[in-house]
């Protein structure tokens, strides 16, 4: 192989690789200003004195589980959210059609989770349901 040849093949490595991070950096952005649009302020790892709870995204939908301190794992289901008002989220399971709602305090580190009239307060917490679990259970 020529030393052209080798300039070239270098030339078009270096403008794919410039391509790639290009579009990866501009759909990295475009994905954080729809999750900031979506809700995202709900997802997350939630812990109080009794409990843990992990709210994810699955697909279009939201998903809730539980991790009852010496106890066990309740996956509450998929739901969506139906409104939001600044810091309050409402919505309903997709399954048992239940309604369920979230309140964020002012600065985001608790939230509080109402359903079948019952409401607990979390705090936001970086400890893994791996972690919870190996703790308490």
């Amino acid at each position: 192989m020529n030393k052209n040849s080798k300039s070239f093949i270098f030339v078009g490595v270096l403008l794919v690789g410039l391509f790639i991070f290009d579009s990866f950096s501009t759909n990295q952005s475009t994905m954080q200003v729809e999750a900031q649009d979506n809700k995202s302020e709900l997802y997350g790892f939630w812990v109080n004195k009794d409990s843990y709870i992990v709210i994810s995204n699955s697909g279009s939908k939201m998903n809730l589980k539980e991790y009852i301190k010496n106890e066990s794992e309740i996956d509450h289901g998929k739901f969506e959210l139906s409104s939001r008002d600044t810091n309050r989220f409402e919505g309903q399971f997709l399954d048992s059609k239940k309604d369920i709602s979230f309140k964020l305090s002012e600065d985001k580190k608790k939230i509080t989770v109402t359903k079948d009239g019952e409401s607990k307060v979390f705090k936001y917490t970086d400890v893994s349901p791996i972690d919870y679990v190996s703790t308490y259970n």
